[in-house]
């Protein structure tokens, strides 16, 4: 009877303590924000690669739409970085948010007036990359602000735990809703969450601000942290894997696998359960990564990473949805 008390109690006292940063009222705020517009995200990839092939768009069109989307993102990603440590972090997201719906919008109401083209998704999906360019440094820069040092492993984690269960949940639903619909209700969808995430993002707690802020110029900062990042020469090596196999991966399973579902599975629900695959395959691979700490750890991640070879072979082969979301499964948790 002791022994089960104690575990109890321990379970009881864990348990407390992860959910303690939720008594911060900013955290409770930003976490809120942040769960609304990973709701409507999460569903906007599955919604803009079948409004690609709706208007027409072969898989050719659909690489053209997705890679503008992706190029801004690691263009301006160090510019982004910059930005965030010069000017307040909550204007940065304010602004973010809401120039997110506009252009969500924007995608929305073409689609739903049949006025959309390859060119002008194209288009929405650059300027919406690049606003995320800047958008996801504050995003992430912004959590310490909003908590004590002592919560703040556990506010990470509550957040992330989080966004993961509703980037799973959230692609199966919304693969299902555009089946029934159409790809611009999903990214109306994503415009409201937008909304709703920058009305909430008002009441943080002012300021949100930057501790770098005139201290030195952007070029300066900018070059500080190129000449660190080239310091590591394995962390070179690691980036240059990765501009081989990343690309590799979404041509072959962001870029084939809408066409794939599109024309061998049913459609956009199918690719919905893709979707909550990689994200189902991520948090496993987090939880494996808890319990697991290899003695070589990038040659090991080098090798588990060749699992994402595992979605494109199955395709190759015709395997059924459920193998394929199973390969998916396998290759997000390498990846991770």
């Amino acid at each position: 009877m002791t022994a089960t008390v104690t575990v109890s109690g321990g379970w009881r006292a864990r348990t407390v303590a992860a959910a303690a940063p939720w008594r911060e009222r900013g955290y409770r705020t930003f976490l809120t924000a942040q769960v609304l517009s990973a709701a409507g995200s999460a569903s906007a990839p599955v919604a803009l690669a079948f409004a690609g092939l709706q208007v027409g768009g072969t898989a050719a069109d659909l690489g053209w739409i997705l890679a503008a989307g992706s190029l801004p993102q690691l263009g301006f990603a160090l510019a982004g970085g910059v930005v965030t440590d010069r000017y307040p972090r909550a204007h940065i997201l304010l602004t973010g948010n809401l120039a997110l719906a506009v252009l969500q919008a924007a995608a929305a109401i073409l689609l739903l007036m049949d006025l959309a083209s390859v060119g002008a998704l194209a288009g929405l999906s650059a300027a919406s990359g690049t606003v995320s360019a800047f958008l996801e440094p504050s995003t992430k820069k912004t959590l310490p602000a909003l908590v004590p040092a002592h919560l703040l492993r556990q506010a990470t984690a509550l957040l992330q735990a989080t966004l993961n269960a509703v980037k799973v949940v959230v692609p199966v639903a919304g693969g299902a809703l555009i089946a029934l619909t159409d790809p611009g209700y999903a990214l109306a969808f994503d415009a409201l969450t937008f909304i709703g995430a920058a009305a909430l993002l008002v009441r943080l707690p002012p300021p949100v601000g930057s501790a770098n802020a005139g201290r030195s110029t952007a070029w300066e900062e900018f070059r500080e942290g190129w000449d660190v990042f080239r310091s590591y020469g394995w962390l070179l090596l690691w980036s240059g894997q990765g501009c081989v196999t990343v690309p590799l991966w979404l041509v072959g399973y962001v870029l084939l696998g809408p066409a794939y579902a599109h024309e061998h599975l049913g459609g956009p629900a199918a690719y919905g359960l893709m979707a909550a695959g990689w994200t189902a395959g991520l948090v496993l691979g987090a939880l494996l990564c808890m319990v697991w700490s290899p003695r070589r750890l990038c040659p090991v991640a080098a090798g588990v990473s060749t699992a994402m070879a595992l979605p494109m072979a199955a395709m190759a082969v015709g395997a059924p949805l459920l193998v394929i979301v199973a390969a998916i499964v396998t290759a997000g948790a390498g990846s991770r």
